[in-house]
């Protein structure tokens, strides 16, 4: 897969460019396999659920193939392991 530089498009609203394929990224949510086919289809904050023992992180990042490679893509990761291929975003309401 071809690597984009960083920038080389038009700045969108918010400032949502390049923000997929450098890292994974740590959600709030909990992590379980099967919380989602139980939320409620027109929620709009599917948190999953209160508790558990893994975080979900999105996204993929520049080491997973490049069907990983989109927002929809959801994993778990123990919130206390780190990796060199997951990260976060600062992140406010508009």
């Amino acid at each position: 897969m071809p690597v984009r530089v960083s920038g080389q498009r038009p700045t969108r609203p918010y400032g949502t460019l390049d923000i997929l394929v450098n890292v994974w990224e740590w959600n709030a949510d909990w992590y379980s396999a099967n919380s989602y086919p139980t939320l409620e289809p027109e929620s709009s904050n599917q948190t999953g659920p209160e508790s558990g023992s893994e975080r979900v992180i999105r996204g993929g990042s520049w080491a997973d193939a490049r069907y990983q490679l989109r927002l929809t893509e959801r994993f778990q990761f123990n919130p206390l392991g780190s990796d060199n291929a997951l990260g976060f975003r600062c992140a406010r309401t508009p």
